[in-house]
């Protein structure tokens, strides 16, 4: 692997915290793309249907073949219907992928959902194109915008597995689409006793709270740059950075609070104080910065700018904290995601950590800061 072509991205702001998917009623306009053949769009009937009867009042774009034009406008399923080259008309030959005039026009299309019902990866590309935070697909290795709901497509080859049909398939898409829209948003509810916690010293000042651990070796970016960051935040930056985390964290927080100095702007309350308390700890801050880990996805889901840094274990989809001030720096290496357990285990020295780089966190962290204004941190009895 040449790690000379595998740098860190950021994902921001292309990450939807889901709530217009937990609200239904807010959903407006829908882009479905079925760019594929006449065969094609008979078997997805029933999902556009579906759809349609989900969301009566809402405007519907269905993005298709030419060859599919005159049955998309007959069945009066749809709103809109932009018509792109992506395949021949006749199923043979290979894709042709999006011309540029094509690619324009699906790149003028606003929409609150999209969602590319070919089950197999090919179009995924397309939802990268279309001005939408939720993109709805089968999972696909094509798309360079992560998927808000990712299904698997069966493995039709393997020994007992039970073959569906391809009708079936699409169904189950739109109707993971309907479902998640009724089940409704949840607020959290975890509230803990403040005693103990005064955080007055981050008065008028911003105030970060980090987490260097994820409790696995193979998720956690380097210590050092940890403390690298912290020193930078309270050196450089004038904040106030406050640590949390268990017991098992210490000999990381007596390292970033030695990078740091004798500096008043720096608290560890880690193994000092219980979740619940730093669950407290965590609402007071103003930015938020960690590994993939329990904390980081409720600083997301609270809506407390967020800077979560990602290993190539999972796959993102399925695992990334939601919210609508989070941004998440991870590296799009080849072997993601690997599933592995241990870091011993990994051929390629952790190269989806090692990769992301202080000065790319750092930068980051910068933009986080800017417009940030302080909350207000009373002394807590």
């Amino acid at each position: 692997m040449d790690e000379r072509y595998f740098q860190p991205v950021l994902l921001q702001n292309e990450v939807s915290d889901l709530t217009i998917l937990r609200q239904g009623t807010d959903i407006r306009t829908i882009t479905l793309v079925k760019a594929d053949h006449i065969g094609d769009f008979f078997l997805a009937y029933d999902a556009f249907t579906s759809i349609r009867n989900a969301y009566p009042s809402a405007h519907i774009t269905l993005i298709c073949g030419p060859w599919n034009e005159a049955l998309a406008r007959e069945s009066h399923l749809f709103d809109d219907i932009v018509t792109v080259n992506f395949f021949q008309q006749q199923s043979q030959p290979a894709a042709n992928g999006l011309s540029g005039t094509d690619a324009s026009k699906v790149g003028k299309l606003t929409s609150d959902v999209a969602i590319d019902l070919r089950v197999d990866p090919d179009t995924r590309v397309i939802l990268d194109l279309i001005q939408t935070d939720i993109r709805i697909g089968y999972e696909s290795d094509r798309n360079r915008l992560p998927l808000t709901i990712s299904l698997t497509r069966p493995n039709l080859g393997a020994a007992g597995n039970i073959a569906v049909h391809q009708s079936l398939m699409i169904l189950q898409l739109a109707t993971a689409f309907i479902e998640l829209c009724k089940a409704g948003k949840a607020e959290l509810p975890f509230k803990a006793p403040a005693a103990g916690i005064d955080l007055s010293f981050a008065q008028s000042k911003i105030l970060v709270v980090m987490n260097t651990s994820s409790g696995r070796d193979i998720k956690n970016w380097p210590l050092e740059r940890f403390c690298e960051l912290a020193r930078w935040l309270v050196k450089e930056m004038d904040c106030c950075v406050v640590l949390v985390g268990g017991k098992d964290q210490s000999g990381d927080a007596e390292a970033v609070m030695a990078a740091c100095g004798e500096d008043s702007r720096i608290r560890s309350f880690v193994g000092t104080i219980s979740l619940l308390q730093s669950l407290t700890v965590l609402e007071a801050a103003d930015i938020f910065i960690g590994n993939d880990t329990g904390l980081t996805h409720y600083a997301a889901q609270k809506h407390i700018k967020t800077v979560a840094i990602f290993s190539g274990i999972d796959p993102i989809e399925v695992w990334m904290p939601r919210g609508p001030a989070t941004s998440i720096i991870k590296v799009p290496v080849p072997c993601s995601p690997c599933r592995i357990g241990a870091l011993s285990q990994c051929p390629n020295d952790h190269a989806c950590i090692r990769l992301i780089t202080y000065s790319f966190v750092r930068h980051v962290v910068r933009d986080a800061l800017l417009g940030c204004i302080p909350k207000a941190r009373p002394a807590i009895q």
